[in-house]
């Protein structure tokens, strides 16, 4: 009976380790609400999974196709349970872990026609970016001596230059180096975008998380 008891211990065990290990690493930033400004929501604009990165699914309002359907159920199933009340998301600042938010409830941030599942925060952190992964940003990264990455000139339809800032450097896929996340202006809003230091030389692994304004 002993031996029983410490097999199923065991077992339930792994079973929780592997239900963390597969959740998604879900990066966000800090907007205001949408119908109450006042409001103080964590959205999030990257999604990294099983080694890869990926714009967060969300819901497109009205949409009566099938991978608009697929893509909301998505959310559902993905985004939604890690922005439930009482979920706790890590503070993120200049690559360090420092410090925690709570989320108060749930809510849905968006434009016209398309939702994104995103949780409501008490007070404003004094972070860029919050992350649900309490791994993140637990250890120094090393440094790089090689330079930065190199961004595109990007413009507008009239000519002029777009700008593109560094927003954050985080170790998001754990190999001990530091991803550069740069927010990218465009047309009302902003985009953004990620570079990974890989074989010597930088490589653009994500562009996507448009957040209108």
């Amino acid at each position: 009976m002993h031996v029983m008891k410490q097999a199923l211990l065991i077992l339930a065990m792994i079973y929780s380790c592997n239900s963390i290990a597969q959740k998604p690493t879900l990066l966000f930033v800090i907007e205001s609400g949408v119908e109450d400004e006042k409001e103080i929501v964590a959205v999030p604009f990257v999604m990294y999974t099983k080694g890869k990165y990926e714009i967060p699914p969300t819901c497109e309002i009205g949409a009566i196709g099938t991978r608009a359907i697929n893509e909301c159920n998505k959310a559902k199933k993905i985004i939604k349970p890690l922005v439930q009340k009482g979920q706790l998301l890590y503070l993120v600042e200049n690559g360090k872990q420092s410090g925690t938010a709570r989320i108060i409830k749930t809510v849905e941030f968006g434009l016209s026609d398309w939702l994104s599942f995103s949780g409501a925060l008490e007070t404003k952190p004094l972070a860029k970016i919050l992350t649900n992964n309490p791994a993140l940003g637990l250890k120094t990264p090393k440094e790089i001596t090689k330079a930065s990455p190199t961004l595109k000139t990007r413009k507008d339809s009239e000519g002029n230059i777009l700008s593109d800032e560094l927003f954050e450097k985080i170790d998001i896929d754990g190999d001990g180096i530091a991803e550069f996340i740069y927010r990218c202006n465009d047309f009302e809003g902003q985009f953004y975008e990620i570079y990974s230091f890989k074989n010597n030389a930088w490589k653009k692994v994500y562009s996507g998380g448009y957040q209108g304004v």
